[in-house]
């Protein structure tokens, strides 16, 4: 059985307000991208990476690729208009490479810090699940809003938030890819509209996503630890 990395870098950071876009933004010397790839590259559950780029960052792509040597086999494709299209060009090309029970893992680039034990428990889960996703609780009081007005405030009980990795046995989301025609920004959503499960594994708030300038402060604490 095979489990393969996908890793989403074709995004275009609207909100990040700064002259690169946030995959290539710097920190001691290395890319963003870099150390949201780095657990994949080191990590003995994955057999190979793929990753999706813009087709102006293709430089970007492979000095990242060659800063990390030969160590694991890493393919490239071409990222579409939108997170949703881009998850779709990695998983056709998959098509030749995979059989319906491998795993696929799908990650944000923007995503940092994913851990070794969080890989293992996403994998340990589609031995009984086909579709996992890596949560956290919702610290913040969630509202409901319509027309400006407070409409219904769910219990925090309920309420996560979720992050990614998301995995995933190919076949279902494959399927899920095929039957569902909306532009979803998450994968595991797909999934519940097939009416698959999909078993939330405990993340971490250092993987909480890279949105805005703000959010490198955060970054450059955590590897200052």
């Amino acid at each position: 059985m095979k489990t393969v990395a996908v890793i989403l870098l074709a995004g275009s950071s609207t909100r990040f307000a700064a002259k690169s876009s946030k995959q290539f933004y710097e920190i001691n010397g290395k890319p963003l991208a870099y150390y949201a790839l780095k657990p994949f590259i080191e990590s003995n559950k994955i057999d190979f990476i793929v990753l999706t780029y813009k087709n102006d960052g293709i430089d970007k792509i492979n000095d990242l690729i060659k800063s990390f040597g030969n160590k694991k086999e890493i393919f490239k494709v071409l990222g579409g208009s939108s997170r949703h299209k881009s998850v779709e060009n990695a998983l056709n090309f998959l098509k030749d490479k995979l059989s319906d029970s491998d795993n696929v893992l799908i990650h944000d680039g923007a995503r940092l810090f994913l851990e070794e034990q969080q890989i293992i428990n996403l994998l340990e889960s589609l031995k009984i699940y086909n579709a996992a996703t890596l949560a956290i609780p919702a610290e913040d009081t969630i509202a409901v809003v319509k027309n400006n007005l407070l409409e219904s405030v769910p219990s925090r009980n309920n309420i996560v938030k979720i992050q990614t990795p998301q995995a995933f046995k190919f076949k279902t989301i494959m399927n899920a890819h095929s039957i569902c025609n909306i532009e979803a920004t998450d994968d595991a959503q797909l999934c519940l509209l097939i009416n698959e499960n999909v078993k939330i594994i405990e993340g971490s708030k250092k993987l909480n996503k890279v949105t805005t300038i703000e959010d490198i402060v955060n970054v450059k604490e955590i590897l200052n630890e």
